[in-house]
């Protein structure tokens, strides 16, 4: 008695054995004209024999084959099982096991039938898979049907040889085959690879330097207020000598004037060392070269960088 979970796949199996017998219809009509007589199904079996010794199970399958169009034995269905199996086809297989008990049911001996039994319950043992990714999530294909994604885990495959294909996007996808032999159990760890495509390009050597606007706008600024400053020290100093030449004049206004010049000079003197420490500082920056690592140990000593990028102008120190 067939399980109804198992209807599908006997289906199955007896399409493909019908189809493979239907190559070999051709044979049969010739055996009705004579061609299959006794010794030339003896040679035939001979042949298919030796195919088999050999190691050339598809040899032995075509021989079988031709054989059962011509006399349905149940030896010939069991001995054409036995090529299938070998050639991993699996479900085919099943389905001559199955023609060969049910021709044989008779004619049988007890032992024969045992061992028939033997190999149809060992054909619908199931194939399991079990897949499992350095990147979680990943996706598992089996001739080109998705399965699901990883860590994939006693999957029930069909039986037969597939060709498994592991991939996620960003990765080099991985590719293998497996058999799912029936009452096996396939365990795959894969590791991919990050590709070459989305890795962000790193640079080989130094790079050229990108203009210090921020830096530049500094010193423009510190030069600017050293030009205003100057004026205003200019201007005191005027004033300064007028009241002097004025007459009369009172003390507390040759005082007010004189530490008004005082002032104004300090400021400007200031301004200007700065602004020419600035220019150096912006010299620097944009005539240097920059080595493309960032990376700093604990002892190396704290920059301050100036630089900028067309998207922004940023000042930051890197430790």
């Amino acid at each position: 008695m067939i399980s109804p979970r198992r209807w599908p796949l006997h289906l199955a199996g007896c399409c493909l054995f019908g189809a493979l017998l239907a190559t070999v219809l051709p044979a049969q009509a010739e055996c009705e004209k004579g061609a299959a007589g006794i010794e030339s199904r003896k040679r035939e079996y001979a042949r298919a024999a030796q195919c088999r010794k050999d190691g050339d199970f598809a040899c032995a399958r075509d021989a079988f084959a031709a054989l059962v169009a011509c006399d349905a034995q149940p030896e010939l269905h069991c001995n054409l099982g036995e090529a299938l199996e070998s050639l991993h086809d699996y479900t085919p297989a099943l389905a001559a096991f199955e023609e060969c008990r049910s021709a044989g049911s008779s004619t049988m001996s007890e032992d024969e039938r045992q061992w028939v039994a033997e190999r149809i319950a060992h054909l619908q043992l199931p194939a399991t898979l079990s897949v499992q990714s350095n990147v979680p999530e990943t996706e598992v294909l089996s001739d080109e049907q998705v399965l699901g994604k990883t860590p994939l885990l006693n999957f029930r495959l069909p039986l037969g040889r597939h060709r498994l294909l592991v991939r996620r996007p960003g990765y080099d996808s991985a590719v293998f085959d497996v058999d799912a032999a029936p009452g096996t159990h396939e365990q795959r760890a894969v590791t991919l690879m990050l590709s070459p495509k989305s890795e962000p390009p790193q640079p080989k050597g130094p790079t050229e330097p990108k203009f210090p606007v921020l830096a530049w706008a500094i010193t423009s600024g510190l030069g600017t207020a050293t030009l205003a400053t100057s004026i205003w020290a200019g201007l005191a100093s005027a004033n300064q000598k007028e009241r002097l030449d004025t007459y009369p004049t009172t003390r507390e206004s040759l005082e007010s004037g004189a530490h008004q010049v005082k002032v104004a000079r300090n400021i400007s003197i200031g301004l200007g060392a700065a602004t020419a420490a600035m220019a150096a500082v912006s010299l620097w920056l944009t005539f240097r070269p920059t080595s493309p690592t960032t990376e700093h140990t604990a002892s190396s000593a704290p920059r301050f960088s100036l630089g900028f990028t067309p998207a922004q102008v940023q000042a930051r120190v890197s430790f």
